[in-house]
């Protein structure tokens, strides 16, 4: 399965940032990823992303998609792809930095909110996007905005909460990313069995 396809199937993407009283980010990835997640990502905002980043894909299963979020300048996905990035996520929609990640074979998924940014992006060769803030958009505005870019796969991420993960996937989310829900859960291994849960029939 390629990206798309694997973020589909995982239906959640947790998000980790190191901060102040934070649990070891590995520990958790792995808590949670027992729990049923399957995709992660580690912003690159926090101290010592690279370090961090190089345990989780080397204490995680392979089978596990790893991304670095909060990529920002092209200068750091050389480093990202040579310890086994898979994808980048971006809080923003920089043309650049998308075909440079393509180039080096990474998927890139930009941050884009208006038409424009998403034109551009998709002009730029993105596919998927994150659709940043969306909590304060909500779930409407992704409804809104799917209409004139059909081809484009959308991650709601910012803001979201759990109560509306499967509003958002409704809606036609590829999946939908949670982060400071998690962190702030007292149980977010529960949290995440319920959420990553397949409906059956």
């Amino acid at each position: 399965m390629n990206v798309a396809e694997r973020l589909r199937s995982s239906r959640i993407l947790a998000v980790f940032r190191l901060s102040n009283g934070a649990p070891d980010p590995v520990e958790q990835a792995l808590r949670l990823v027992a729990a049923g997640v399957e995709a992660v990502e580690y912003t690159m905002d926090s101290p010592d992303a690279l370090h961090v980043i190089t345990r989780l894909r080397d204490e995680l299963d392979a089978s596990i998609l790893i991304g670095a979020g909060t990529v920002t300048g092209v200068e750091q996905l050389g480093p990202l792809r040579d310890i086994g990035i898979e994808f980048i996520v971006s809080p923003h929609t920089d043309e650049n930095l998308i075909t440079e990640s393509l180039n080096l074979g990474l998927e890139p998924i930009p941050g884009g909110l208006s038409p424009t940014a998403v034109h551009k992006a998709r002009d730029a060769g993105a596919t998927i996007l994150k659709l940043f803030p969306a909590g304060p958009m909500g779930v409407s505005y992704l409804r809104a905005i799917r209409a004139p870019f059909p081809e484009i796969d959308w991650i709601p991420m910012g803001g979201i909460s759990p109560l509306k993960v499967e509003d958002w996937l409704g809606a036609g989310a590829l999946c939908v990313g949670i982060g400071a829900a998690l962190s702030s859960a007292s149980n977010p291994e529960s949290l995440i069995r319920d959420l990553v849960r397949t409906e059956t029939t």
